[in-house]
């Protein structure tokens, strides 16, 4: 179980005096007893039972949380305090980093109190597993039980994980699908400028292309000699192309959950689409200087 009311706050460490004197400001959140078992522990122990009003108000920080202020110390035993709480908390335990704030980041510091210990609760979120139970009989169980321990516990925001993941990741399924859009019509207008420049091409050297085929040139030389061009021009744009894409793509990774900085698979894929284009773009002037009458092509003017 994990309170709604995860936020940043201010937060003080017994014995530790930061540079400007201020405040820390990590993130945290309350949760419940046994929240953990569905990460790893590091060190110490998860909250239980013992965690309620009236105990020893305990702690557990995430490993970002450790490594930053605590270093190669051991945080086990040591308090710390949240903005308005009297009484500090003893850090229990220290669990590996989770992705609390969004799908892409979780190498920030966050501490967890026991929700049990909070004298002013608010809003919380549980997380329910279910076993045998379809998208339409879960969610009336879940009501029937929480209406049955308490008619006025107000329920809602039901969804399942996956959906919230969807919402979650809604603003990077949209940027994905506009740059999906925008690389398409960037292609599309990349053939029709390449099938331009070829046809311009062809069109000025239809003489030379008559003289060659008079000579004897056959017309795959001559359709090697048109696409010869394109796949120059495609080698300049790809060697200008790649360590641009390399260069930028460290912030689209910031933008975009599960892209890489420099994903192969993605680059061969890049590169064999922008060749397939640039063949296509300038196949028809190659085969339409291939098929050029010699006779036709020398009274060319």
């Amino acid at each position: 179980m994990l309170a709604d009311n995860q936020s940043i706050a201010t937060v003080k460490i017994e014995g530790y005096h930061p540079k400007d004197n201020q405040a820390l400001n990590p993130e945290y959140a309350d949760v419940g007893p046994k929240y953990f078992t569905a990460t790893r522990l590091l060190a110490g122990r998860d909250f239980d039972e013992r965690d309620v009003a009236g105990g020893q108000p305990v702690a557990i920080i995430n490993s970002s949380f450790a490594n930053k202020w605590f270093r190669n110390e051991n945080p086990l035993g040591r308090r710390i305090s949240r903005a308005g709480d009297m009484v500090p908390h003893v850090i229990v335990g220290v669990v590996a980093d989770q992705r609390q704030r969004d799908m892409k980041t979780t190498d920030y510091p966050v501490y967890y109190f026991p929700f049990l210990q909070d004298d002013n609760p608010g809003a919380y979120t549980y997380y329910v597993r279910a076993d045998g139970s379809g998208p339409s009989v879960l969610p009336a169980s879940i009501r029937r039980e929480i209406t049955r321990i308490s008619p006025t516990i107000a329920i809602y925001h039901l969804r399942w994980m996956d959906s919230q993941i969807d919402l979650i990741l809604s603003v990077e399924r949209a940027i994905s699908t506009m740059s999906v859009f925008f690389g398409a019509l960037a292609a599309a207008l990349v053939a029709i400028g390449l099938y331009g420049v070829m046809s311009y091409t062809v069109t000025r050297r239809t003489k030379e292309i008559g003289i060659r085929m008079a000579l004897g040139a056959e017309r795959g030389y001559v359709l090697w000699l048109v696409l010869k061009e394109v796949a120059v021009m495609a080698a300049i744009g790809l060697c200008t192309g790649i360590p641009a894409a390399l260069f930028f793509s460290r912030y689209v990774q910031a933008q975009v959950y599960g892209m890489t900085a420099a994903d192969p698979l993605t680059m061969l894929i890049a590169v064999i689409a922008m060749l397939t284009v640039a063949i296509l773009a300038g196949l028809l002037p190659a085969r339409r200087a291939a098929s050029l009458d010699p006779i036709r092509a020398l009274r060319y003017e």
